[in-house]
Protein backbone atom coordinates (compact mmCIF):
# COMPACT_ATOMS: atom_id res chain seq x y z
CA UNK A 1 0.00 0.00 0.00
CA UNK A 2 1.02 3.78 -0.65
CA UNK A 3 1.64 6.17 2.38
CA UNK A 4 -2.07 6.49 2.88
CA UNK A 5 -2.75 2.89 3.58
CA UNK A 6 0.23 2.65 5.67
CA UNK A 7 -0.97 1.87 9.91
CA UNK A 8 0.89 3.09 13.08
CA UNK A 9 -0.74 0.91 16.15
CA UNK A 10 -0.51 3.09 19.48
CA UNK A 11 -0.45 3.26 23.11
CA UNK A 12 -3.61 5.14 25.39
CA UNK A 13 -1.22 8.15 25.18
CA UNK A 14 -1.53 8.16 21.42
CA UNK A 15 2.12 7.23 21.16
CA UNK A 16 3.12 4.51 18.57
CA UNK A 17 4.04 1.38 19.17
CA UNK A 18 4.09 -0.27 16.28
CA UNK A 19 4.53 1.40 12.38
CA UNK A 20 4.67 1.60 9.84
CA UNK A 21 2.37 -1.40 9.21
CA UNK A 22 1.77 -2.42 5.39
CA UNK A 23 1.11 -6.08 6.24
CA UNK A 24 -2.67 -5.28 6.26
CA UNK A 25 -4.52 -6.81 2.83
CA UNK A 26 -7.83 -4.30 3.45
CA UNK A 27 -9.02 -1.33 5.80
CA UNK A 28 -11.93 0.45 5.60
CA UNK A 29 -12.24 4.02 7.87
CA UNK A 30 -16.11 4.69 7.81
CA UNK A 31 -16.35 8.52 8.74
CA UNK A 32 -20.05 9.53 9.58
CA UNK A 33 -21.35 12.74 9.91
CA UNK A 34 -24.22 12.39 12.64
CA UNK A 35 -22.35 9.77 14.61
CA UNK A 36 -18.91 8.34 15.31
CA UNK A 37 -17.40 6.25 12.53
CA UNK A 38 -15.57 3.02 12.46
CA UNK A 39 -12.76 1.09 11.39
CA UNK A 40 -12.01 -2.50 10.11
CA UNK A 41 -8.60 -3.55 9.36
CA UNK A 42 -7.73 -7.46 7.40
CA UNK A 43 -4.37 -8.65 8.84
CA UNK A 44 -2.32 -11.46 8.90
CA UNK A 45 -2.72 -13.32 12.24
CA UNK A 46 0.69 -12.82 13.29
CA UNK A 47 0.09 -8.91 13.24
CA UNK A 48 -2.76 -9.47 16.18
CA UNK A 49 0.08 -10.47 18.61
CA UNK A 50 2.26 -7.96 17.96
CA UNK A 51 -0.35 -5.24 18.19
CA UNK A 52 -2.23 -7.05 21.13
CA UNK A 53 -1.38 -4.15 23.84
CA UNK A 54 -2.20 -1.58 21.32
CA UNK A 55 -5.48 0.64 21.74
CA UNK A 56 -6.00 2.75 18.83
CA UNK A 57 -5.04 2.63 15.59
CA UNK A 58 -4.19 5.74 12.93
CA UNK A 59 -3.69 6.09 9.48
CA UNK A 60 -0.96 8.13 7.56
CA UNK A 61 -1.74 12.08 7.27
CA UNK A 62 -4.16 12.64 4.08
CA UNK A 63 -5.76 16.06 3.32
CA UNK A 64 -4.39 17.61 6.52
CA UNK A 65 -6.19 15.08 8.88
CA UNK A 66 -5.56 11.86 10.62
CA UNK A 67 -8.00 8.77 10.23
CA UNK A 68 -7.47 7.54 13.92
CA UNK A 69 -9.96 5.30 15.62
CA UNK A 70 -10.29 3.27 19.11
CA UNK A 71 -9.64 -0.91 18.99
CA UNK A 72 -12.70 -2.45 20.46
CA UNK A 73 -12.15 -5.98 19.12
CA UNK A 74 -9.31 -8.41 17.93
CA UNK A 75 -9.77 -11.82 15.95
CA UNK A 76 -7.42 -14.46 14.51
CA UNK A 77 -9.24 -17.80 12.65
CA UNK A 78 -7.14 -20.80 11.92
CA UNK A 79 -6.85 -19.76 8.16
CA UNK A 80 -4.06 -17.22 9.41
CA UNK A 81 -6.53 -13.92 8.93
CA UNK A 82 -7.17 -11.63 11.70
CA UNK A 83 -9.47 -8.42 12.27
CA UNK A 84 -9.22 -5.40 14.04
CA UNK A 85 -12.17 -2.74 14.38
CA UNK A 86 -13.69 -0.21 16.37
CA UNK A 87 -14.95 3.24 16.12
CA UNK A 88 -13.29 6.19 15.35
CA UNK A 89 -12.57 8.70 17.79
CA UNK A 90 -15.78 10.57 18.60
CA UNK A 91 -16.84 7.82 20.35
CA UNK A 92 -14.44 8.93 23.17
CA UNK A 93 -17.08 11.16 23.77
CA UNK A 94 -19.56 8.79 24.29
CA UNK A 95 -17.21 7.32 27.71
CA UNK A 96 -18.96 10.20 29.18
CA UNK A 97 -21.89 11.48 30.67
CA UNK A 98 -22.83 15.12 31.66
CA UNK A 99 -21.90 15.40 35.24
CA UNK A 100 -21.81 18.73 35.33
CA UNK A 101 -23.43 21.73 33.57
CA UNK A 102 -21.25 25.21 32.95
CA UNK A 103 -22.90 28.27 33.46
CA UNK A 104 -24.17 29.79 30.28
CA UNK A 105 -25.98 32.82 28.71
CA UNK A 106 -29.20 31.79 27.52
CA UNK A 107 -28.39 32.77 24.18
CA UNK A 108 -24.95 31.65 23.74
CA UNK A 109 -23.97 30.28 20.73
CA UNK A 110 -24.68 26.27 20.16
CA UNK A 111 -21.32 25.74 19.08
CA UNK A 112 -19.45 27.68 22.28
CA UNK A 113 -22.26 25.83 24.62
CA UNK A 114 -21.60 22.43 23.13
CA UNK A 115 -17.75 23.32 23.46
CA UNK A 116 -18.45 24.34 26.83
CA UNK A 117 -20.30 20.84 28.17
CA UNK A 118 -18.09 18.62 26.91
CA UNK A 119 -14.71 20.86 28.28
CA UNK A 120 -16.33 20.70 31.50
CA UNK A 121 -17.04 16.78 31.27
CA UNK A 122 -13.97 14.93 29.53
CA UNK A 123 -12.45 14.16 32.26
CA UNK A 124 -9.32 12.53 31.79
CA UNK A 125 -10.19 11.83 28.13
CA UNK A 126 -7.26 13.78 26.46
CA UNK A 127 -9.45 15.59 24.33
CA UNK A 128 -7.97 19.15 23.18
CA UNK A 129 -10.86 21.59 22.86
CA UNK A 130 -10.47 23.92 19.38
CA UNK A 131 -12.65 26.84 19.10
CA UNK A 132 -10.57 28.82 17.13
CA UNK A 133 -11.35 26.37 14.25
CA UNK A 134 -14.74 25.57 15.43
CA UNK A 135 -17.87 27.10 13.41
CA UNK A 136 -20.35 29.54 15.06
CA UNK A 137 -23.81 28.29 14.59
CA UNK A 138 -25.89 31.72 15.04
CA UNK A 139 -28.37 30.17 17.19
CA UNK A 140 -28.56 29.00 20.87
CA UNK A 141 -28.89 24.71 21.73
CA UNK A 142 -31.01 23.30 24.04
CA UNK A 143 -29.52 22.98 27.80
CA UNK A 144 -28.03 20.04 28.52
CA UNK A 145 -29.36 17.65 31.12
CA UNK A 146 -27.16 15.87 33.85
CA UNK A 147 -26.45 12.29 33.48
CA UNK A 148 -27.20 12.39 29.67
CA UNK A 149 -24.74 10.85 27.49
CA UNK A 150 -21.93 13.55 26.37
CA UNK A 151 -21.39 12.44 23.01
CA UNK A 152 -25.16 11.33 22.42
CA UNK A 153 -26.17 15.03 23.35
CA UNK A 154 -23.57 16.89 21.47
CA UNK A 155 -24.74 15.14 18.53
CA UNK A 156 -28.86 16.11 19.26
CA UNK A 157 -27.76 19.55 20.35
CA UNK A 158 -26.20 20.27 17.08
CA UNK A 159 -27.95 17.85 14.57
CA UNK A 160 -31.17 21.21 14.31
CA UNK A 161 -28.55 23.16 12.81
CA UNK A 162 -26.54 20.69 10.20
CA UNK A 163 -23.71 20.72 12.68
CA UNK A 164 -21.57 18.10 14.20
CA UNK A 165 -19.05 17.60 16.64
CA UNK A 166 -15.80 16.33 15.58
CA UNK A 167 -12.79 14.74 17.08
CA UNK A 168 -9.62 13.82 14.86
CA UNK A 169 -6.20 13.61 15.57
CA UNK A 170 -4.12 16.37 15.27
CA UNK A 171 -0.58 17.85 16.00
CA UNK A 172 -0.94 20.72 19.07
CA UNK A 173 2.36 21.58 20.36
CA UNK A 174 4.37 18.77 18.17
CA UNK A 175 2.30 16.49 19.93
CA UNK A 176 -0.44 14.37 18.20
CA UNK A 177 -3.38 15.31 20.62
CA UNK A 178 -7.60 14.04 19.87
CA UNK A 179 -8.80 17.44 18.83
CA UNK A 180 -12.32 18.36 18.84
CA UNK A 181 -14.08 20.99 16.62
CA UNK A 182 -17.85 21.54 15.72
CA UNK A 183 -18.17 21.66 12.02
CA UNK A 184 -21.08 22.48 9.46
CA UNK A 185 -21.62 21.41 6.03
CA UNK A 186 -21.99 23.80 3.28
CA UNK A 187 -25.26 23.90 1.10
CA UNK A 188 -23.91 22.99 -2.35
CA UNK A 189 -27.90 22.63 -3.71
CA UNK A 190 -29.38 24.85 -5.82
CA UNK A 191 -30.74 27.10 -3.16
CA UNK A 192 -27.68 27.22 -1.15
CA UNK A 193 -24.43 29.82 -1.37
CA UNK A 194 -21.83 27.57 -1.83
CA UNK A 195 -20.60 26.02 -5.49
CA UNK A 196 -23.42 23.76 -6.30
CA UNK A 197 -22.80 19.63 -6.25
CA UNK A 198 -25.30 18.17 -8.59
CA UNK A 199 -26.11 14.84 -9.38
CA UNK A 200 -28.46 13.51 -11.97
CA UNK A 201 -28.27 11.65 -15.23
CA UNK A 202 -28.96 14.46 -17.63
CA UNK A 203 -25.23 15.61 -15.88
CA UNK A 204 -23.81 12.12 -16.84
CA UNK A 205 -22.72 10.88 -13.21
CA UNK A 206 -25.61 8.78 -12.49
CA UNK A 207 -26.36 5.36 -13.91
CA UNK A 208 -29.36 4.10 -11.99
CA UNK A 209 -31.99 5.82 -9.21
CA UNK A 210 -33.41 3.88 -6.86
CA UNK A 211 -36.38 5.76 -4.01
CA UNK A 212 -37.94 5.21 -1.20
CA UNK A 213 -39.54 7.23 0.62
CA UNK A 214 -41.10 6.28 4.96
CA UNK A 215 -43.12 9.08 6.65
CA UNK A 216 -44.15 6.56 9.14
CA UNK A 217 -42.60 7.94 12.42
CA UNK A 218 -42.30 11.55 11.12
CA UNK A 219 -43.37 14.49 13.36
CA UNK A 220 -43.50 17.90 12.25
CA UNK A 221 -44.89 19.72 15.62
CA UNK A 222 -44.04 18.97 19.25
CA UNK A 223 -45.83 19.96 22.43
CA UNK A 224 -42.99 20.38 25.11
CA UNK A 225 -43.58 20.61 28.72
CA UNK A 226 -41.46 22.35 31.39
CA UNK A 227 -41.51 21.10 34.48
CA UNK A 228 -43.80 23.61 35.73
CA UNK A 229 -46.38 22.99 33.18
CA UNK A 230 -45.86 25.48 30.66
CA UNK A 231 -46.30 24.26 26.90
CA UNK A 232 -44.09 25.33 24.20
CA UNK A 233 -45.46 24.35 20.44
CA UNK A 234 -42.71 23.99 17.77
CA UNK A 235 -44.66 24.12 14.25
CA UNK A 236 -42.52 22.65 11.41
CA UNK A 237 -45.44 21.70 9.21
CA UNK A 238 -45.51 24.38 7.00
CA UNK A 239 -48.44 23.50 4.49
CA UNK A 240 -48.31 20.25 4.88
CA UNK A 241 -50.77 18.22 7.05
CA UNK A 242 -49.41 18.32 10.87
CA UNK A 243 -48.37 15.18 12.35
CA UNK A 244 -48.04 16.05 16.31
CA UNK A 245 -46.51 14.71 19.28
CA UNK A 246 -45.76 15.61 23.00
CA UNK A 247 -42.49 15.10 25.18
CA UNK A 248 -42.07 16.14 28.77
CA UNK A 249 -39.13 17.88 29.62
CA UNK A 250 -38.42 17.51 33.02
CA UNK A 251 -35.03 18.93 33.27
CA UNK A 252 -35.92 22.24 31.72
CA UNK A 253 -37.32 24.68 34.89
CA UNK A 254 -38.20 28.25 34.96
CA UNK A 255 -35.64 28.70 37.38
CA UNK A 256 -32.58 28.33 35.39
CA UNK A 257 -33.71 31.26 33.27
CA UNK A 258 -33.22 34.94 33.72
CA UNK A 259 -37.19 35.78 32.44
CA UNK A 260 -39.50 33.58 31.19
CA UNK A 261 -39.12 34.48 27.28
CA UNK A 262 -35.25 32.76 27.86
CA UNK A 263 -37.32 29.79 29.02
CA UNK A 264 -39.95 29.68 26.79
CA UNK A 265 -37.38 29.57 24.32
CA UNK A 266 -34.82 27.03 25.69
CA UNK A 267 -38.65 24.49 25.25
CA UNK A 268 -38.70 25.74 22.01
CA UNK A 269 -35.29 24.47 21.61
CA UNK A 270 -35.95 21.36 22.81
CA UNK A 271 -38.52 20.90 20.10
CA UNK A 272 -36.30 21.79 17.65
CA UNK A 273 -33.91 18.55 18.70
CA UNK A 274 -37.05 16.56 18.86
CA UNK A 275 -38.11 17.42 15.03
CA UNK A 276 -34.96 16.86 13.45
CA UNK A 277 -34.95 13.23 14.59
CA UNK A 278 -38.44 12.18 13.72
CA UNK A 279 -38.10 13.50 10.30
CA UNK A 280 -39.38 11.20 7.17
CA UNK A 281 -36.97 8.79 6.07
CA UNK A 282 -35.42 9.80 2.37
CA UNK A 283 -33.64 6.69 0.71
CA UNK A 284 -31.82 7.58 -2.77
CA UNK A 285 -29.84 5.06 -4.26
CA UNK A 286 -27.45 5.91 -6.93
CA UNK A 287 -24.21 4.75 -8.27
CA UNK A 288 -22.30 6.28 -11.01
CA UNK A 289 -19.28 5.46 -13.05
CA UNK A 290 -16.09 5.82 -11.35
CA UNK A 291 -14.13 9.03 -11.15
CA UNK A 292 -17.43 10.97 -12.05
CA UNK A 293 -17.62 14.80 -11.32
CA UNK A 294 -18.21 16.01 -9.05
CA UNK A 295 -15.22 15.00 -6.86
CA UNK A 296 -15.18 14.03 -3.06
CA UNK A 297 -12.75 16.19 -1.15
CA UNK A 298 -12.79 18.97 -3.63
CA UNK A 299 -16.21 19.91 -5.18
CA UNK A 300 -18.01 18.21 -1.95
CA UNK A 301 -17.35 17.66 1.46
CA UNK A 302 -18.78 15.48 4.60
CA UNK A 303 -21.84 17.08 5.88
CA UNK A 304 -22.46 18.85 2.54
CA UNK A 305 -26.06 19.01 1.12
CA UNK A 306 -25.86 18.40 -2.62
CA UNK A 307 -28.65 18.03 -5.51
CA UNK A 308 -29.84 14.48 -6.47
CA UNK A 309 -32.25 14.43 -9.19
CA UNK A 310 -33.99 11.76 -11.52
CA UNK A 311 -35.68 13.02 -14.48
CA UNK A 312 -37.53 9.41 -15.30
CA UNK A 313 -38.84 9.44 -11.52
CA UNK A 314 -39.37 13.05 -11.58
CA UNK A 315 -37.92 13.86 -8.18
CA UNK A 316 -35.27 16.58 -6.95
CA UNK A 317 -33.64 16.44 -3.58
CA UNK A 318 -31.26 18.11 -1.75
CA UNK A 319 -29.66 15.76 0.26
CA UNK A 320 -26.90 15.61 3.06
CA UNK A 321 -23.48 13.95 2.76
CA UNK A 322 -23.44 11.33 6.12
CA UNK A 323 -20.99 9.11 5.49
CA UNK A 324 -17.75 7.88 3.70
CA UNK A 325 -16.11 5.04 3.08
CA UNK A 326 -12.20 5.29 2.56
CA UNK A 327 -11.25 1.74 1.10
CA UNK A 328 -7.54 0.41 1.01
CA UNK A 329 -7.69 -3.04 -0.82
CA UNK A 330 -5.37 -4.86 -3.52
CA UNK A 331 -2.86 -2.06 -3.77
CA UNK A 332 -5.59 1.03 -4.30
CA UNK A 333 -7.93 2.91 -2.54
CA UNK A 334 -11.63 3.86 -3.43
CA UNK A 335 -13.92 6.62 -1.77
CA UNK A 336 -17.38 5.53 -1.44
CA UNK A 337 -19.83 8.07 -0.28
CA UNK A 338 -22.82 8.04 0.77
CA UNK A 339 -26.14 10.62 1.46
CA UNK A 340 -28.99 11.05 3.12
CA UNK A 341 -30.45 9.17 6.28
CA UNK A 342 -27.83 7.19 8.25
CA UNK A 343 -30.02 3.73 8.08
CA UNK A 344 -30.59 3.81 4.43
CA UNK A 345 -27.66 6.12 2.48
CA UNK A 346 -28.02 6.69 -1.16
CA UNK A 347 -24.76 5.31 -2.32
CA UNK A 348 -22.39 6.86 -4.69
CA UNK A 349 -18.81 4.85 -6.12
CA UNK A 350 -16.39 7.63 -7.41
CA UNK A 351 -12.51 8.98 -6.78
CA UNK A 352 -11.14 5.92 -6.98
CA UNK A 353 -7.62 5.98 -7.27
CA UNK A 354 -5.13 2.55 -8.47
CA UNK A 355 -1.92 2.74 -8.38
Amino acid sequence: MEKGGELFFLNEDFEPVEGPVEECSSAVWSERYFEPGSFTLKVPRALVKRVAGAKYVQSAEEDGGILCGRIDYLTADEAGEGEIGGRLLATLLEDRVIAEIPQMAADADAAETVLAVAEANLRGLGITVDRTNSVTIGASASPAVLWDNLGAWCYAALRPFGAAPEVKLREVGGTLVPVLRIVRGLDRSEEGSAARAVFSKSFGNILSVSLERDGSRMKNAVYVEGVDGTIVLTDKSGSAGRRETYKKAADVSPADFASDAAYRAALARRGEEILASRQETLCVSAESDTGALPVYGTDYALGDVCDVADEELGVSFAVRLTGVDLVWEGGGMMRIPFFGEEARLLRRLTDEERI
